[in-house]
């Protein structure tokens, strides 16, 4: 698999370690920065830590949920990241777009779509073209 040119600093936040290590596995084989997190907690210290470009958001956290949580991540960056959510729960596509992600995936997220919008979005932050969820 080619790396990119521009690599991308991505967040994974899912409660479920599999699920989590699974989406960092195939961006860190795309070439780009991948870190985990398991929680609202561990997703904040990350986000202050190396600011994404993109978070890839499980909805169905414990003691939060990844609407509230990708609010608070963006609050706190001076760039938004473009906002994936990567959910088991059918039937959240409509509330997804309503919260303000660029792209919904119901668990098992086909590996191919991640990838190209890895790519259609490290193009466009390379390039200097247009923000999260154009083009």
């Amino acid at each position: 698999m080619a790396r990119y040119l521009y690599p991308l600093t991505v967040l994974i936040v899912d409660d479920d370690p599999d699920a989590a290590e699974s989406l960092a596995a195939l961006v860190r084989h795309c070439g780009h920065d991948a870190h985990t997190a398991y929680g609202a907690t561990d997703a904040i210290a990350s986000t202050d830590a190396d600011p994404p470009d993109v978070v890839l958001m499980d909805i169905g956290l414990l003691g939060t949920d990844g609407y509230r949580l990708a609010l608070k991540i963006c609050d706190r960056l001076t760039r938004r990241p473009l906002l994936v959510a990567v959910t088991g729960t059918p039937g959240l596509e409509r509330w997804s777009n309503e919260e303000g992600f660029d792209r919904h995936f119901l668990k098992p997220a086909d590996p191919a779509e991640l990838v190209t919008l890895l790519y259609a979005h490290a193009k466009r932050l390379g390039g200097g073209g247009g923000g999260p969820g154009s083009g």
